[in-house]
């Protein structure tokens, strides 16, 4: 989960957000608040359950692996580069 990395106005992606989405090539949607990203895919190593800030920037990313987690499931891809549904 990418955090405060899309503006729902003008559906603008941070750059460090977009370059996680494009190295994951995965399926990424956009979060029900409008305000972040959700890149969904698979992991075969340990369990990991952390969450960081991005230096420089009002960003943070959270990513779960092989943990007991819920998350939601917005259903709304983002579509190409350009950050809408």
């Amino acid at each position: 989960h990418i955090d405060d990395c899309r503006n729902p106005e003008s559906k603008e992606i941070d750059p460090f957000a977009m370059a996680l989405v494009k190295r994951a090539n995965s399926y990424t949607e956009i979060t029900v608040s409008g305000t972040g990203l959700r890149i969904i895919g698979t992991g075969s190593t340990r369990n990991l359950h952390t969450k960081k800030k991005v230096p420089r920037s009002g960003i943070s990313v959270e990513a779960y692996r092989n943990c007991e987690r819920y998350i939601t499931i917005s259903n709304m891809p983002l579509d190409g580069d350009n950050g809408t549904q």
